[in-house]
């Protein structure tokens, strides 16, 4: 009689801990985690059938980082830009702006030292091909804050590779902005700043 009465006991309990808690077992599904306050931070895609398969975007949760331009240490009518329309892919130039609203030509500079379009929060500035002297710049839509080839460090008022900190991004004039292993900060090409 205690065996059974045992044996109905234990099975309640188990019953009990499946439908509230999953009982520690490895194939529970965890609750969902609360958004973490960072700002920059890229929300993982669900796993359903039906999901679109574009990549997240980049989620910028700190109402105080805004959209701006990347304004040329030469001169104020020449801002970081996408050579065309904003997409996967597309080279960075430098061009004028129509207006510092327009998010085709505005940037939000990320706490994770990521550059993303104002346009599409998928893409982020990246060293297309791996950052070398003389490699171009492109917006890519599978940037993550751990690839140093998409994140930059603001340097002397320099855009610095963080995949090669000898590198900063150049305006060589005309359209054309590469990465440059000859860099200063004396050098107004090699200036950025954000207006």
């Amino acid at each position: 009689m205690k065996i059974r009465m045992f044996r109905i006991i234990l099975a309640a309990g188990l019953l009990t801990c499946l439908m509230l808690a999953g009982c520690g077992s490895h194939h529970s599904k965890s609750a969902p985690q609360p958004p973490t306050p960072e700002t920059g931070v890229i929300d993982p895609p669900s796993k359903t059938v039906t999901d679109d398969p574009q990549p997240p975007k980049i989620v910028v949760r700190d109402e105080t980082l805004s959209c701006k331009l990347i304004v040329s240490g030469k001169g104020t009518n020449h801002v970081l830009i996408s050579f065309g329309t904003p997409m996967h892919g597309v080279q960075l130039s430098v061009g004028g702006c129509i207006s510092a609203t327009d998010p085709d030509c505005t940037w939000t500079y990320t706490s994770n030292r990521m550059l993303v379009s104002c346009r599409d929060t998928r893409l982020a500035l990246n060293a297309w091909n791996g950052a070398r002297h003389g490699g171009e710049l492109r917006l890519h839509n599978g940037c993550t804050p751990s690839n140093p080839d998409c994140t930059w460090t603001w340097k002397n008022g320099m855009l610095v590779s963080d995949r090669h900190p000898g590198l900063a991004i150049m305006w060589h004039g005309g359209a054309s902005v590469r990465l440059d292993k000859d860099c200063t900060s004396n050098n107004p090409e090699c200036r950025w700043f954000m207006r």
